[in-house]
């Protein structure tokens, strides 16, 4: 069973990920920081493909995406959503170009409103995004959702808070889920800072 958050706000927040056929949640965790209530889980999105040996093919899952997915509470009002992306189209909302050329050729982003938009891709908004992904150093998806929450998934092809076996002891366990939450919350400053 999958521990995380739900399954079909996952699949409503349109991030523009690769095609996927399943879902897979764990280690979720939930709270309120800094007024804003938040949660996150690892997730794992695989795509079903056949493969072809010789004469016979056989199916298998491929991971298409895996890494930390985040919900995060804000108070701005939107129409529709804004989505950002890096490397796939998204299957609605419309292009919208910004007025930064530099920020247009390193994202794509798509909303059905031009003015919301413009609204919440601000300069210090677009500075901010700059720098999560300077941190991350993976691909990332950003939805501002006009239901009162952003939607942030970063492609780092690893999960977050599994004890793995060169874990050799309760200290480093802790200390390095520290690092991964620390990371987070200091990805949730940065977009939160961009939307005051």
């Amino acid at each position: 069973q999958n521990s995380g958050i739900d399954e079909a706000l996952i699949r409503k927040a349109d991030m523009g990920f690769p095609g996927y056929d399943r879902i897979k949640c764990g280690d979720y965790i939930k709270g309120n920081y800094h007024g804003h209530g938040i949660e996150l889980c690892d997730l794992n999105l695989s795509e079903l493909r056949t493969v072809r040996h010789g004469k016979t093919t056989s199916t298998r899952y491929v991971t298409v995406f895996q890494g930390p997915y985040m919900r995060i509470s804000y108070d701005k009002e939107l129409s529709s959503p804004v989505t950002l992306t890096k490397r796939y189209q998204l299957l609605s909302g419309n292009p919208v170009k910004l007025e930064s050329e530099e920020f247009n050729r390193k994202y794509k982003v798509y909303c059905d409103s031009e003015h919301d938009a413009f609204y919440i891709l601000t300069p210090h908004m677009m500075e901010r995004i700059e720098s999560v992904h300077e941190k991350a150093a993976d691909d990332i998806y950003i939805n501002f959702c006009n239901d009162g929450h952003v939607y942030i998934a970063i492609d780092n092809k690893r999960d977050s808070f599994e004890v793995g076996f060169m874990d050799k002891s309760i200290e480093e366990i802790e200390k390095r889920f520290d690092r991964e939450l620390s990371y987070l919350l200091s990805v949730t400053d940065e977009l939160m800072e961009g939307l005051e």
